[in-house]
């Protein structure tokens, strides 16, 4: 892309990317290519690299001549004349179609575990390596009456019965060797009465 933005090289590759053959693209704005919601950001980045800042990845939706768009992880880098001065900028992409599924796909599984979790009717807490809390459910929290996240297991061990702490130490051992462990025991509420 000249320093005016304006493509002065395509690879087979992007042609094919946007349907477009290297003579359609040779002259036009490289902002032509691109999802409009995209634009205006593109124009910032280029830009930034016009100045000679370092080379920078970013995404943005390239659209198709028959008007599919597809995602592109751009890295894009300066270049520059015998004297230093700054002439266009060099871009390579990638389609990340895959990578934007796959990441969909998890965080449409986290937002599932994360209502699910929540939903529970009973405690229920996950506990990183550590011996800290790394998430609780709102029915564990509303009992503690706070936010346990970072805080350390053991905060809570007041809230056991007494007859029950030992038997909550071994299945904390357990878990810590198993990954998991369900458990029943008597808590105390705030007020001292057992739940």
């Amino acid at each position: 892309v000249s320093r005016r933005g304006l493509f002065t090289y395509a690879n087979p590759m992007f042609e094919t990317m946007t349907g477009c053959s290297l003579d359609e693209l040779m002259g036009k704005p490289f902002t032509d290519i691109l999802a409009h919601n995209f634009r205006e950001a593109a124009v910032e980045q280029f830009k930034k690299e016009i100045r000679g800042d370092e080379p920078s990845t970013f995404e943005m939706d390239v659209i198709h001549r028959s008007g599919t768009r597809t995602p592109i992880e751009f890295l894009m880098t300066t270049l520059f004349d015998l004297n230093g001065n700054p002439t266009g900028c060099f871009g390579v992409g990638r389609d990340i179609t895959k990578r934007k599924e796959t990441e969909d796909a998890l965080n449409l599984e986290r937002r599932f575990f994360e209502a699910l979790f929540e939903a529970l009717p009973g405690h229920a807490f996950v506990a990183g390596e550590n011996g800290r809390y790394v998430r609780c459910n709102r029915s564990y929290e509303d009992f503690h009456g706070e936010n346990l996240v970072g805080k350390s297991l053991l905060k809570t061990l007041d809230r056991i019965h007494p007859a029950h702490r030992e038997k909550v130490h071994q299945a904390m051992r357990q878990a810590a060797d198993e990954g998991q462990v369900s458990l029943e025991y008597v808590s105390l509420q705030q007020d001292g009465r057992e739940i």
